[in-house]
């Protein structure tokens, strides 16, 4: 069996598939390297994985309540893609895992007020898996 890599590790909700450019910036504030491995005993690694997932977490929350699956179809074959509903609920358990992370480490955690404003445009044009 494969080792998982931090980019596999980093797309933390079943049936959808963070963007690139989002799994990236995750990596980049965090000083990870494309292609290392999730579990390492390195010194400090820990901390960068951690936060790293609070990050996209962080993202999750942002998400739009329901995203329609989707049909792509190649000549006389199709695949369908399931949709995926997030709930309320489901926003506070992925902050209260973000926040988790982040105070494990000594970092303030995410401080969202109703009606604040979230970056979330890595987001935009997101598909299902």
């Amino acid at each position: 069996m494969a080792a998982m890599t931090i980019e596999q590790y980093l797309q933390v909700i079943p049936n959808f598939v963070f963007p690139d450019n989002c799994i990236q910036k995750a990596m980049g504030l965090n000083g990870i390297s494309a292609g290392s491995l999730a579990f390492s005993d390195a010194v400090g690694w820990e901390r960068k994985r951690d936060l790293a997932e609070a990050y996209m977490w962080e993202q999750a929350v942002g998400l739009v309540s329901s995203m329609a699956g989707g049909k792509k179809q190649v000549g006389n074959r199709s695949i369908s893609a399931a949709a995926i509903q997030c709930t309320a609920a489901d926003r506070d358990n992925w902050r209260r895992n973000a926040n988790a992370l982040r105070i494990k480490w000594g970092v303030d955690p995410m401080d969202v007020e109703i009606g604040g404003i979230s970056d979330v445009s890595f987001l935009w044009g997101a598909d299902c898996e």
